[in-house]
């Protein structure tokens, strides 16, 4: 048996009952695993299990074409995909826009705090450079359009929107929250800052957008480091090298 971690951090934290219990039940598994190199190490250190117990396979996603797509002269756009929910920090992403001059946003996805969202991008009189497109049943087919890809959560497991957008070579801005550093390395495939924090997020999407070369070195890089590791290819060989091992 075979256990997958996709989101030990968040607003949930376990009782001390429950904590128990999954230090019981994670004696009778042949493999503990998690998404992400850190959210093995927050269900190691959440449940307090031996340090090194719980395995890092990556989620990932086939790699397919993504059409680039003209559009006509602008601004640069912003884009982001996911639900419109607390966790996403959509609202973070509404307070930086303030101060990226010239660019647009596009958000990708619906929830319960779309009206919320519209009415806060109207207070900090951004709403005519946002566009909501709503829930999309072929999202990645909008990421040739992004400038950059901004992952403003406030808790995350390892998100699969990043990895295609690593995969279309847009250079990404994300927040330092659960595994997404084993695929955001600083500088080089995008930009990290600290969850909640509006100004660090517009400074990052201001510097990709302000260095158009660097910008495309950060794409291209991204999307070397996620045909590396993270496809569904790589996931799929990943579980067969475990499942070899659980067998030997």
């Amino acid at each position: 048996m075979v256990a997958v971690e996709q989101l030990p951090t968040s607003p949930f934290v376990p009782t001390a009952m429950q904590r128990r219990l999954k230090r019981l039940a994670s004696r009778f598994l042949d493999a503990h695993v998690a998404v992400g190199t850190q959210s093995a190490r927050d269900v190691e250190r959440i449940v307090g299990l031996p340090e090194g117990s719980v395995r890092t396979i990556h989620n990932g996603v086939p790699d397919r074409p993504i059409p680039q797509r003209q559009r006509n002269a602008g601004g640069p756009i912003i884009g982001s995909v996911g639900r419109l929910e607390p966790q996403k920090g959509f609202d973070v992403l509404l307070r930086a826009l303030r101060v990226v001059p010239n660019a647009e946003l596009l958000l990708i996805g619906d929830g319960t705090e779309r009206g919320h969202l519209q009415k806060l991008a109207n207070d900090l009189g951004v709403a005519e450079r946002v566009t909501w497109a709503g829930w999309l049943s072929d999202p990645r087919a909008t990421l040739g359009e992004m400038d950059v890809f901004v992952l403003p959560s406030r808790f995350e497991g390892f998100p699969l929107a990043l990895v295609e957008a690593m995969l279309a070579e847009r250079p990404v801005v994300a927040t330092t929250t659960g595994s997404v550093e084993d695929a955001v390395i600083e500088g080089k495939t995008g930009f990290l800052v600290p969850p909640g924090d509006p100004e660090a997020l517009a400074e990052a999407i201001n510097q990709v957008l302000g260095d158009a070369n660097r910008a495309g070195q950060m794409g291209r890089r991204g999307r070397e480091l996620a045909v590396e590791r993270f496809t569904a290819r790589a996931t799929a060989a990943a579980f067969e090298e475990l499942y070899a091992d659980i067998c030997r």
